[in-house]
C-alpha cells in the first residue's frame, strides 16, 4: 500500500486567506488579542494586603466517624490578629463524587476561628478556609491535606 501526499504550500494558502480578510477584521483580531493579554495579567497584591492563615487540626490524624477541631489563625502581615471575619472551613475529598463538608467557623476574638469538621470517609481530604475579612475582601486558601484513617 502506497500513500502519496500532495505538496503543502503554507505561504500560498496563508496569503490567499489573508487577502480575503478585510483590513477591519485584521485590526479587530489584533485588538482582541491585545485585550485578552491585558485581561489575563493579574495585578499582584501589595505586601500590606497579604493575610497569613494557619491551620491546626486536633487530632492531627482524624478517624472516620469522629469530629476534628479545625482551628484557623488569621493574622495580618504585622502579625496582628484579624478579628471580625466571617470564615468557613471547607473539607473535600481528593477524588470526585463526595459532597464537601462546609462548616461555619466561630470567631474567638483573638484571630482564632474554630469549626468542628466531621469526616465520613477514610482517605485523603483537602482542607481550605474561605470567608470575608472585616474590610470586605474575600479570602479562599487551601491550607492542608490530611489523611483520615478508618475507624478502629
Amino acid at each position: 500500500m502506497y500513500v502519496r501526499l500532495a505538496p503543502w504550500r503554507p505561504r500560498y494558502r496563508l496569503t490567499r486567506y489573508a487577502r480575503r480578510l478585510p483590513a477591519i477584521h485584521v485590526s479587530a483580531l489584533a485588538l482582541a488579542a491585545a485585550l485578552s493579554a491585558v485581561a489575563c495579567t493579574r495585578p499582584q497584591p501589595a505586601h500590606d494586603d497579604v493575610v497569613v492563615l494557619q491551620l491546626t487540626l486536633t487530632p492531627a490524624a482524624p478517624r472516620v466517624g469522629t469530629s476534628a477541631l479545625a482551628e484557623v489563625t488569621v493574622r495580618s502581615p504585622g502579625n496582628r490578629p484579624v478579628t471580625g471575619a466571617r470564615m468557613t472551613v471547607d473539607a473535600r475529598m481528593l477524588h470526585p463524587g463526595m459532597a464537601p463538608v462546609i462548616e461555619p467557623a466561630v470567631d474567638h476574638g483573638d484571630g482564632r476561628y474554630t469549626a468542628a469538621v466531621y469526616f465520613s470517609m477514610a482517605g485523603s481530604w483537602s482542607i481550605s478556609a474561605t470567608g470575608t475579612l472585616p474590610d470586605g475582601r474575600s479570602i479562599d486558601r487551601q491550607l492542608s491535606n490530611v489523611t483520615v484513617r478508618p475507624p478502629d
